[in-house]
């Protein structure tokens, strides 16, 4: 959205593991030294209703200064919560953010269903987070990043908790000039290989033989394709596509 010369973001605006959303880009060609990303520091400040505050740090050693200033004695639980963390990031990375899953039977093998439970899956996530923090307060702090999934601290699953330590171990970053910047940078490299882009032209069928796109209609024409990418929502794609093949 543009208002008085300015873009503003409508969606989520922040990054937080920079190295594999550059290497992703990098694989398609795309150097991360073009990618304007900008580390926050201090991450944010958390206002309490009672008028209280709580500032994160990427730095654990300014982290204990604040929680020593802001809520003493909890210290040593956040010692361990950056220990416990960084294993368990380690091999939920490995095992689970790493890989892909194309069904069931991929994703619950006996190797990854032990992993869950080295890693609490069946603890929710503030739950978790009251084994390190006396506090409530903290326990807010280090629970509310399950709402960048749209979750509940209650309801989601402990692996969830790997958010607030990645906050401290890989920073929080901005895109200089929000994701809107990213789409620019993407489409100019794509735009320097020959591809052409049609904007503001809708789609009115996906014709499709054999359980195969083999083109699209739009504008009263059909034009052939090699490959079809969707990313809508299923009802607009189903409508698309149908369900008879031509």
């Amino acid at each position: 959205m543009k208002e008085k010369g300015f873009k503003i973001d409508q969606g989520p605006t922040i990054v937080l593991l920079p190295d594999m959303i550059l290497s992703i880009l990098e694989e398609g060609g795309i150097h991360r030294k073009n990618i304007p990303l900008i580390k926050l520091d201090p991450l944010y400040t958390i206002d309490y209703p009672d008028g209280r505050t709580y500032t994160k740090f990427p730095d654990p050693s300014r982290q204990k200064a604040e929680i020593e200033a802001k809520f003493p004695g909890n210290e040593l639980g956040f010692d361990r919560f950056l220990s416990d963390m960084k294993q368990r990031f380690i091999q939920g990375s490995a095992q689970f953010l790493e890989q892909s899953f194309e069904n069931k039977k991929s994703f619950f093998t006996g190797r990854n269903l032990h992993a869950l439970m080295k890693l609490k899956a069946y603890q929710n996530v503030k739950r978790m987070m009251r084994s390190y923090f006396k506090d409530e307060k903290l326990v807010q702090a280090y629970s509310l990043q399950t709402l960048y999934i749209g979750g509940h601290p209650q309801q989601s699953p402990a692996m969830y908790s790997l958010v607030s330590y990645s906050e401290h171990q890989h920073g929080i970053w901005y895109i200089r000039g929000g994701y809107a910047r990213l789409v620019e940078i993407i489409v100019a490299e794509l735009q320097a290989r020959g591809v052409t882009f049609h904007l503001n032209t809708e789609v009115e069928e996906v014709k499709t033989e054999n359980n195969r796109a083999h083109s699209v209609k739009a504008l009263g024409k059909e034009i052939k394709v090699d490959r079809v990418i969707l990313n809508g929502d299923f009802p607009i794609m189903d409508k698309l596509v149908g369900c008879a093949t031509n």
